[in-house]
This record gives C-alpha cells, structure tokens and sequence, in this order.
C-alpha cells in the first residue's frame, strides 16, 4: 500500500435539524410557489435524461439528495424508495428471487450504502473506477454485496429507521442463515448505517446481532464544513433586509433534510425534531453510543501528501475533515469514542476516489481477514 502515508504497528486493544417551511399557524407545508419550483425542476430532469436509463438513475438520484423531502412529501413518482438494487432494478425480498440473483450466496454478506445525491452506481465510479468492493469481497473473501439505493434527501434518521426494517425483512427471508454481516459506507451513508445500527438495537431487531464489523469511507461523523458555511451564508444573507438577499437565502434554504443533517452529523430524530433547521451553528447533536463487540473502521481521505497539513483540519478531502471523519471533537461530551487504531487516512485521495482505490479495498480486504483474531496488524496513520 504505496499510497499510505504512515504504517504502525496496531495494538490488541479491544475494541434540530428539519427542513420544514411552516404557515402562520405553525402548520408543516411547502408554499405554493416552492411547490411550482419543486415541481418545474423535477419535471425538466425528467425529461431531459429520462431516454438514458442508467444516467436517468444517476440524475434522479442527485436529485433525491437536493429536494428528496420535497418528493417524498408530495408523493412524486421520481421520489426513490429505498430497497436493494442490482442490475439497476429493486430487488424482490422473496427466497426465490434471491436465489436467482445470487446463486452462490453465503451466509457472510456485505451491505453497501452510497452517500448523497448518489446510488450504487458510485461504487464502480459509473464504470471509470478500479474495483468494486463488493464485487471483489465476494470473490475475495465470499461475501454476498447487497447494494442500496435511497433516497437521500430525508433526514439521517428516517433512512435509518428505513434501513432498519429493510435488514429485517432481508433476514427474514434470506435463502440460509446469516452468520455474519458487514457495512461498507461512503460519506453520509456511513450516518444512516449508524442510525439503521442505533434503531434496530433500540427496537430489539434480530440482524442487529450478525453486525460485525462496519466501514466507513470519508464519513462525516461530526459534520461537513460546506453545510456549516451554507447555514452561515445564508444567515448573513437573510440578515441583510433587501429582497434580493432575502430571495436569495430563501432559495439556498430549501436544501434537503439531510444536507442539513450534515452541518453536525445527525442521526437520530432527536437531534432535528423541535428545532429550527436554520438557525445559526446550533449543535444538538446526541452522543449515540457504539455498539460492543462490533468493529468500527474510519477510512479518511486527505488531498494533500502530508495528512497534518493545516488544510485538512479545515477543508480535509474537501468536504470532510480528518476530525469529523474520526469523530474527535474539542468538546469532550461531542467526541464519538472510535478507536484510535482504527482510525486510517489515505494522502493524496479525494472524497469520491476513496470508493474505489485498490490500496483502500486492500486494506478492507485485511480487516475483514484479521475479524476475530489477536495480534498486531499493519495499519496506518493515527491522529
């Protein structure tokens, strides 16, 4: 692994945000005029890239991750219902169905979740990458990939609580029995794998205990600094009483859900419910404990050579820093006890390369390999 900045010898330690626009009454709603908007911007994506399925899928996906909310509240037929895809189609939960898809199933599988405005397409880098995980884990290590696609826009939580349940109708009907289960997630896909995590633990769900082991590639865990400089910006904007900074802030306001989930890292309908989405740099973010005997990897990103630059504390992959990536906070009751061991940073690696990186499936490849074993490992540099 040529590409990795440092190698150390690991040790056996073991291991209100809610965008809403509300009425006089306090009512829930979308204006009508933002309703047009919505429904104008909808409609031209359609039509534009609707002839070409798979750019289609890519567009629409995008889409779901700037005004998913919008969709899903209106019931428009371009919103994305959350399932497993493969072939660019949703799976059927049903025994015969899988058995067709996958033959060779086993009772080890990886379940793979996207970040936003994206689908299981970015896994492959719409066919330019090196490897796909997935793939590769199955004939590598025997794991059976499962591929979700969702809509990215909704808040955190509510895709985990759909996660969830998506799990437990997998388990429940999956040719044989699963013994072994493993995350693999990009950017805030990484989030909505901890609140599905947080949900099925709460709600006693019976796949919670095959979880193993969970990946995260350039995972926000405490925010993104452009969603935090977007809420910035369009407080100053909406402070300065002139229509056109006013027309202005309102636009940039009607980011989806989940963007706004990003600017601290929420998962769990605490963190949004009965708070302003707009107001400014207000962290309420809940402290969700880690589950026990379950591994918890953070792969990092960085696009300078040296990871402690000063670039990185600030601007990072560019859109997730070191920090947020290993859940370290200066404020001690913010701080997501990671193991420090397994927190890893790739130099010279960008947010989206990071999903599909030889030396980044290598070490995956390791991880999984090394699951339950005593001794050192050879990993990589710790903050």
């Amino acid at each position: 692994m040529d590409t990795i900045k440092h190698t150390l010898e690991l040790s056996t330690e073991p291991q209100k945000q809610h965008c809403i626009i509300k009425s006089k009454d306090n009512s829930e709603q979308f204006p009508q005029k933002d309703r047009n908007f919505f429904t104008n911007v909808a409609s031209i994506t359609k039509n534009v890239i609707q002839s070409i399925p798979k750019w289609f899928d890519i567009g629409n996906s995008a889409l779901n991750g700037v005004i998913g909310d919008y969709l899903e509240k209106e019931n428009n037929e371009l919103k994305i219902e959350m399932s497993f895809y493969h072939n660019n189609k949703p799976i059927q939960l049903e025994p015969n169905t899988l058995k067709d898809i996958y033959p060779d199933f086993s009772s080890k599988i990886c379940i793979l979740v996207h970040g936003l405005c994206a689908n299981e397409h970015e896994w492959d880098l719409f066919d330019y990458g090196d490897i796909n995980y997935g793939l590769a884990l199955k004939k590598d290590l025997g794991y059976t990939p499962l591929y979700v696609r969702y809509n990215s826009g909704l808040h955190v939580s509510e895709n985990g609580k759909k996660l969830s349940n998506l799990m437990s109708q997998l388990i429940n009907v999956y040719p044989v029995r699963i013994n072994e289960i493993i995350f693999l997630c990009h950017s805030m896909g990484g989030l909505v794998a901890r609140s599905a995590c947080h949900y099925g633990q709460k709600h006693k769900r019976k796949w919670i205990k095959k979880v193993k082991q969970l990946f995260f590639l350039a995972t926000p865990h405490l925010g993104s600094p452009f969603e935090r400089f977007g809420n910035v910006l369009t407080y100053i904007l909406k402070s300065i009483k002139t229509p056109y900074t006013q027309l202005t802030g309102d636009i940039i306001n009607l980011r989806s859900s989940a963007i706004k989930d990003l600017r601290f890292g929420y998962i769990v309908d605490e963190d949004w419910k009965g708070y302003d989405p707009d107001s400014l740099l207000e962290d309420n973010r809940n402290n969700i404990s880690l589950m026990k005997n379950v591994s918890y990897y953070n792969i990092a990103a960085s696009l300078t050579k040296d990871p402690e630059h000063p670039f990185n504390k600030y601007i990072g992959d560019p859109l997730v820093t070191l920090d947020s990536a290993f859940g370290k906070s200066a404020i001690a009751n913010k701080n997501i006890p990671f193991l420090k061991n397994n927190n890893i940073v790739f130099p010279k690696t960008g947010h989206i390369r990071i999903v599909n990186h030889k030396d980044v499936y290598k070490l995956i490849c390791l991880l999984c390999n090394r699951k339950g074993k005593k001794g050192p490992a050879l990993l990589t540099y710790d903050r």
